[in-house]
């Protein structure tokens, strides 16, 4: 293994620590205000938060679990090939061919489609297809129609609720002796539902009250399908205590954007929206992610002192970006300490590029158990 190929050997290596450094580097764009480019610094950093941190993140996600459900390994080439696409986007939408940020949705989506079909593995496919809602969004900026604020955090907030609410009770079930048997599956749907619900609305533009009461609803059925969750589980173990401090900030984030909407609390809509961006999306791709970087006990996974930093550096942010009338300052503050926190996540995803690769990649390994992370 040379230097220059260890990052390609599999997909997260890459793609994880291009979503930590472009979770990094992106809002300081807009504190450090370098004037002049880009024309549009709010617009520029929402979509490269969206697509190029969130994309890639997805990618290394989708990619991983994807091995894990057809027993499929995923060429170098093709990983250099998934990257390559990923930086022609980021290129493109900074230099006006905002065409080529299509050409990264496409291909994952092509690959990972391929991959279950291939398998047979049927009930993948809609997770599988996720990538092409990127496209979908990708094309609507395109044709004149850029999609929201609401409705792109409100459709990367289903996506951490259909993937998070099953990844993290598969993870405390497995710490936990659990077998999953206990868990509502009318609950799943019924949470699924709700929260699918809300990017479509926000899009075709229903009323805030409408949508206030949907998102309110949306909250109460994510804490509903928690009911179930062997929560005991978390107690003492640091790698489930990240995954659920993260998830924390969805129902929470809801809740209180749908108050707004409805009642205008006080406040502004933004900040609550925010919630969810930084909060339940941010949190909740490190704490997945750095799983991947995790030491491995008999187990369990132990996260190191610079996961546990970044970690609570992302987790303060949100709080400091919520109440900038008690902190002036609070908004570039909560930036810049966002920022520190993919600083650390990058000290421990890098060095892992030229380690040997765990087994499983996302979870403890354990004596003849198979564990489902979607």
């Amino acid at each position: 293994m040379t230097v220059l190929s260890a990052p390609w050997r599999v997909p997260h290596l890459s793609l994880f620590a291009l979503a930590g450094l472009w979770a990094a580097v992106v809002p300081l764009v807009w504190v450090l205000d370098p004037g002049g480019w880009p024309a549009d610094p709010v617009a520029w950093h929402r979509h490269e938060l969206m697509f190029g941190m969130g994309g890639a993140a997805i990618g290394g996600y989708l990619l991983t679990a994807a091995t894990h459900w057809t027993g499929r390994r995923f060429t170098p080439g093709l990983t250099q090939a998934v990257v390559a696409a990923w930086c022609a986007g980021r290129i493109g939408y900074s230099a006006g061919w905002g065409w080529l940020g299509l050409l990264y949705p496409a291909l994952l989506a092509a690959i990972l489609i391929q991959a279950v079909w291939a398998a047979r593995r049927w009930r993948r496919l809609p997770i599988a297809s996720m990538p092409l809602a990127l496209c979908a969004a990708e094309t609507a900026l395109l044709s004149g129609h850029e999609p929201n604020a609401t409705t792109l955090i409100f459709g990367f907030g289903a996506l951490i609720a259909v993937v998070g609410g099953r990844i993290v009770p598969a993870f405390l079930r497995a710490r936990a002796g659990d077998d999953g048997g206990r868990e509502w599956s009318w609950a799943n749907a019924f949470a699924d539902s709700t929260v699918l619900a809300l990017p479509v609305f926000a899009a075709v533009g229903v009323g805030p009250q409408i949508l206030g009461v949907a998102t309110i609803l949306a909250a109460c059925a994510q804490i509903l399908r928690m009911l179930r969750w062997p929560m005991r589980a978390a107690s003492g173990q640091g790698d489930l205590m990240l995954l659920l401090l993260a998830w924390l900030w969805l129902p929470a984030g809801m809740a209180l954007a749908g108050a707004e909407m409805l009642f205008e609390v006080g406040g502004s809509l933004g900040r609550y929206l925010h919630m969810l961006a930084l909060g339940a999306m941010g949190g909740m791709v490190f704490a997945v992610a750095g799983r991947a970087y995790m030491r491995r006990a008999p187990g369990r996974l132990v996260p190191g002192r610079w996961l546990r930093a970044g970690f609570g550096l992302i987790w303060l942010s949100v709080p400091l970006r919520l109440a900038p009338e008690l902190l002036p300052e609070g908004l570039r503050l909560s930036a810049l300490v966002w920022c520190a926190g993919w600083g650390c996540f990058l000290c421990a995803a890098l060095p892992a590029l030229w380690r040997d690769i765990p087994h499983p990649v996302l979870s403890a390994r354990r004596a003849g158990q198979t564990l489902s992370i979607t």
